[in-house]
């Protein structure tokens, strides 16, 4: 006897087959019969049953297991997964010459190998043969004749290659059918069939058996017939119960009484009683409508994803405040996918358990990554990014500083290729083109050497192990001991343990299958095509293949927590309030769209050949509408649904079809926008509240500060949440200011220059020491060093060689240049690039004008260079300018390019400071107002106030000069240095005095310094009397302490002091981040 049970979804059908199942007399067998998906929920309910020990609840695969374990077979050598898709992939390669239409498709093309599984596992489910196929191609036209030709070829040929090796568990059914057939399994039992809603054809033939041969035979359909039939989205139940009655008919069994369920049964209020009854019904063109007000089916609209999860969180949190359990609630998408890293990360913000009911794609693991960065390195070479992605796996055997520390370098010297693995130490300055290593760069090179031996070491090894031609056995068994002498299982292990003691249960039981599925996943490798001989390549993509057929299966972790569902997947049972995610258009019902083997016309074709092996555009928009309905329909107290108004990629989305339909029916539904939301609405859970504390004003702005200020665990994030991304004002405590500097601060020239110039600025880079990763370039600062080591040496040669020709100046430059040059790269001179060479080169024929010029001054000038780099400080050639206040007192240190003097015979010796500069930089006194460019004058006062026992004199300032030298080509390749003579570019301030004036350029035609004088005997020029010497060396000494007095409070302002332009150049302006870029003043 057959017994049919009608009800829509949430009427009660499975609670009716259990409590009739449950009521029948012990010694009864039973069988219940239910999809994979619904197997667990199942077998916990009728495992309350009275006679639960007479109650089998099975899949159909369980149900093979249970024939072969009574009538033989259960120990076949079934083929998994991920090797069947490998074995496609080689049969397809195989064949690929010999067929017709897909002749062009390239024969390593992984999808299309996924593709015909799916399609191959179709026509088995639906006792489709290959030559089946083949009989259809004379019915059909040529080039859809030419591809179901292939298909079969491509079968046949995949079929034999299996079934010679393989058992395949598409063919199990068929397999067991064939079992039944030959005996009666089913005699004297009662079998339950509930929540399918269809069913392939060889699962018919199965139950054709079932009603010959049970005693009574029970079937759940979710729909009312005569109601439902000619509603779209229950189209496929309508046809699956036309075939399950004509099945019954086929084996000639006596249908019973059919039972009708009521819809709504589910549902505990009238408004979700009336959504499951009349969702897409529309009994004799009326649509039924719901008039009362609606507070149980809600629609929410979102900006994002983000949002939108947010929303459904804070719903969450405060129905739990009302009293709920966390396992009352369900939320329900179309694709998980769309939603993974959205709102499991705002569950764990609102600190809310969860279950994600879907399997994990192993390929997203940090341990499968770690392998295929090494095998792409093995394929490819040691190409930087996949050596950076190698190691950023974890899987390397070097910590987090030492990862960091590795790629800096790497990036900053751009080292790639063979330089990763070659014999050559890396010697390059990690602070990038430097004259001097230091100590801390000479232990970091030491520190990546030993980095360097780690991680490359076990690459180079495997590279050498994986190149050439071997079988796939062969390279499964390279990456099993790369893996497992790396510690891979170790560290697994203890990432798992890990995990479980931060109490993602979760991820901890994922860990602890990681592994094994690891190995279970070589062992398909080398099943399917394990004396297979490829290349490495071809590997990758076998790897790669068996990869992406490969998950984690997981079980929910805790008896009280929120489940997230995917709704193609099912399990949706026992939910109190559902959350349907994603309801926008082509969301949630999804859209369909044509993009399997064949097209729409293609399958209407092969069904009128009698070949029904695929659903058509209109049945997957109608198994859409379906899901959503169900979705909708599970929940027994409210329904939210939530929609995005915009996509990740940020396309404007609208409601979905689905969501329209229910705001027909109820037309008092109103939308709300998360936006809306009011701020206080917002305060649930205090770590997900924890940033409402940036609001400045208000008293719950208040109340949240002094609450998260009691808490120990918030206490310092308070702290750091309140200070500012991007602040002008900026300013260290006191403690730390007092640490930093003394009562008595040692600073050099360079370090009060910029700090002067951007406080900001000067503490990122000196007293942080903040680094610039950017690629190691040879820059200006660079060619400033070059240019300056030229001069110092032979600036002095040509002083120290007045008569020295220009060929002799020449060729001391070229040796001056080549050294320092080789003492930046590290390396000889010929093996440095070219473009570098020919910029050095460059610039030591822009010198060679330069130095002619100071050979041809110190010839007519009476002053006499007396130092070249000259040192300033306490324990320097020349003490310091002594300054102090009432605050403490500064110790300044620097170099001076060159000192030049004059003596004029009655014991007064003139100083001139010489500072070289590349480009136009001018000397100007608004600066020195301003407290900008004090360098040349501290050095010109330190040597007059301490300098007389060094040059043997009363010394007196006559002046300071940026000394420039234009060594800007736009393009190094540009050939020629010009010989032009050209006018004095120099600048500076020099002492009002003629006679002084005339000893350093007796003409005063402004060739050797700025100084013109008019055929009237005026001079231009920036010219101060000697007491105005005295009044600037006051200034300067003023603008110094008041720096000093800011560094001991402090003051770290983002302002800098400079008009035009002061961020441009700035390494730190990623840091600072503030936009006004013409500010000006302290």
């Amino acid at each position: 006897m057959v017994h049919f049970i009608y009800g829509r979804t949430g009427s009660g059908k499975s609670s009716f087959i259990y409590e009739k199942a449950s009521a029948t007399p012990r010694g009864k067998h039973i069988y219940v019969i239910v999809p994979d998906r619904e197997a667990v929920i199942a077998e916990n309910l009728f495992a309350k049953a009275d006679n639960a020990g007479d109650i089998d609840v099975v899949t159909f695969s369980r149900l093979c297991n249970f024939v072969f374990r009574k009538y033989g077979g259960i120990c076949e050598n079934y083929i998994s997964r991920g090797a069947k898709t490998v074995m496609m992939y080689n049969t397809f390669r195989a064949v690929s010459d010999m067929l017709l239409s897909y002749k062009g498709v390239p024969g390593g093309d992984v999808s299309t190998a996924k593709k015909l599984v799916a399609m191959r596992s179709e026509l088995h489910k639906n006792a489709v043969s290959p030559h089946a196929l083949s009989s259809a191609v004379k019915d059909v036209p040529d080039e859809t004749g030419k591809k179901i030709s292939d298909f079969s070829f491509i079968f046949s040929a995949f079929d034999a290659e299996l079934s010679s090796r393989f058992e395949d568990p598409d063919g199990m059914i068929e397999k067991m059918n064939k079992k039944l057939s030959e005996n009666d399994f089913f005699e004297g039992a009662d079998v339950y069939i509930d929540s399918f809603t269809s069913f392939s054809k060889e699962q018919i033939k199965t139950l054709k058996m079932v009603m010959r041969g049970a005693d009574e035979v029970c079937i759940a359909l979710p729909y009312i017939p005569y109601e439902d039939e000619s509603i779209p989205c229950f189209s496929s139940v309508f046809n699956t119960d036309k075939k399950l009655r004509a099945a019954a008919s086929d084996v000639k069994a006596e249908i019973g009484e059919d039972v009708f369920l009521a819809a709504g049964k589910r549902a505990e209020n009238t408004e979700l009683s009336f959504l499951s009854s009349n969702l897409y019904s529309e009994p004799d063109g009326v649509i039924a409508v719901y008039n009362d007000e609606t507070g149980h089916i809600r629609i929410i609209g979102a900006s994002d994803a983000f949002a939108e999860s947010e929303a459904v969180c804070l719903d969450i949190c405060k129905k739990i405040r009302g009293g709920a359990r966390y396992r009352d609630f369900g939320i329900i998408v179309r694709n998980i996918s769309e939603y993974t890293g959205i709102i499991d990360a705002m569950m764990r913000k609102y600190s809310i358990p969860y279950f994600i009911s879907s399997r994990t794609d192993i390929k997203e693991r940090a341990f499968i990554k770690y392998i295929m960065s090494a095998l792409y390195i093995a394929e490819r070479g040691f190409l930087r990014d996949l050596v950076i992605s190698y190691i950023k796996t974890d899987f390397a055997g070097i910590d987090a500083d030492e990862i960091n520390l590795f790629e800096n370098y790497v990036r900053k010297w751009s080292i790639n290729g063979s330089r990763f693995s070659d014999e050559y130490d890396w010697n390059m300055n990690p602070d990038g083109y430097r004259e001097f290593l230091t100590e801390e760069g000479a232990e970091k090179l030491i520190k990546l050497s030993e980095i360097r031996k780690k991680v490359i070491r076990p690459l180079v090894l495997l590279k050498e192990e994986l190149s050439g031609i071997h079988s796939v056995r062969y390279y499964c068994e390279k990456i099993y001991s790369f893996a497992v002498n790396s510690g891979a299982p170790e560290k697994i292990k203890n990432d798992g343990t890990e995990a479980e003691r931060r109490g993602e249960r979760m991820l901890s039981e994922e860990m602890g299958q990681l592994f094994s599925v690891f190995c279970d996943l070589l062992d398909a490798l080398v099943s399917a095509s394990g004396d297979t001989e490829v290349g490495i390549g071809e590997f990758i993509a076998l790897f790669s293949l068996v990869i992406s057929e490969t998950d984690i299966g997981k079980i929910p972790t805790s008896l009280d927590e929120v489940t997230v569902f995917e709704v193609s997947a099912g399990g949706m049972h026992d939910i109190k309030t559902a959350y349907i995610m994603g309801a926008y258009d082509g969301g949630f019902p999804a859209g369909v769209s044509d993009d399997g083997l064949f097209s729409e016309k293609e399958i209407e074709l092969l069904s009128s050949c009698g070949i029904e092996i695929f659903s058509d555009m209109q049945t997957r928009l109608c198994d859409e509408m379906y899901f959503f309905y169900s979705a909708v329909c599970s929940a027994s107290k409210d329904v939210i649904i939530s929609y995005p108004y915009f996509t990740l990629s940020g396309e404007k989305t609208a409601l979905s079809t689905g969501a329209l339909e229910i705001k027909r029916i109820f037309p008092h539904i109103k939308e709300e926008r998360f936006e809306d939301t009011e701020k206080t609405d917002l305060l649930e859970r205090p770590g997900a509240s924890f940033e409402y504390v940036t609001e400045k004003e208000g008293p719950v702005c208040r109340a949240l500060k002094d609450y998260y200020s009691s808490k120990e665990e918030y206490s310092d994030k308070l702290l750091y949440i309140t200070l500012p991304l991007s602040a002008e004002k900026c300013r260290l405590s006191k403690e730390s200011a007092e640490e930093l500097f003394p009562k008595d601060i040692k600073t050099s020239y360079s370090k009060l220059e910029r700090y002067t110039l951007c406080g900001f600025s000067y503490f990122c880079e000196y007293e942080l020491r903040l680094k610039d990763s950017a690629p190691a370039k040879f820059e200006s600062l660079n060619k400033g060093n070059l240019i300056h080591k030229i001069l110092e040496i032979t600036a002095k040669y040509a002083v120290d060689f007045p008569d020295a020709t220009d060929e002799e100046l020449s060729l001391k430059i070229k040796s001056v240049c080549r050294e320092y040059t080789e003492s930046l790269f590290r390396e000889n001179y010929d093996d440095i690039s070219v473009r570098i060479s020919r910029l050095t080169d460059y610039i030591s024929r822009a010198c060679e004008k330069f130095v002619f010029g100071i050979r041809d001054e110190f010839r007519e000038s009476r002053f006499t260079p007396k130092d070249f780099e000259l040192i300033i400080g306490k324990t320097g050639d020349v003490s310091p300018l002594s300054l102090e206040n009432e605050n403490g007192g500064v110790a300044l240190s620097g170099k001076i390019d060159r000192v030049d003097a004059y003596d004029d015979g009655s014991g007064k010796i003139y100083i001139r400071v010489a500072d070289y500069k590349t480009g136009n930089k001018r000397f100007e006194l608004k600066n020195i107002e301003a407290g900008l460019d004090l360098q040349m004058l501290l050095y010109l006062f330190s040597v007059c106030e301490n300098g007389k026992k060094r040059y043997g004199g009363e010394v007196i300032p006559a002046g300071v000069m940026y000394v420039s030298i234009n060594t800007s080509p736009e393009n190094v390749n540009m050939g020629e240095v010009s010989e032009k003579k050209e006018s004095c570019k120099n600048s500076g301030l020099f002492l009002d005095d003629d006679n002084v004036l005339r000893a350093m350029e007796p003409s005063l035609s402004g060739r050797f310094i700025p100084v013109k004088e008019s055929k009237n005997g005026k001079k231009s020029g920036n010219l101060f009397a000697a007491e105005q010497f005295e009044e600037l060396k006051n200034a300067v000494v003023s603008s110094v302490m008041a720096a000093s007095d800011s560094l001991r409070n402090g003051v770290a302002d983002a302002r800098p002091n400079k008009e035009e332009d002061p961020c441009r150049y700035c390494k730190m302006h990623a840091v600072c981040r503030i936009k006004n870029t013409t500010l000006k003043g302290r």
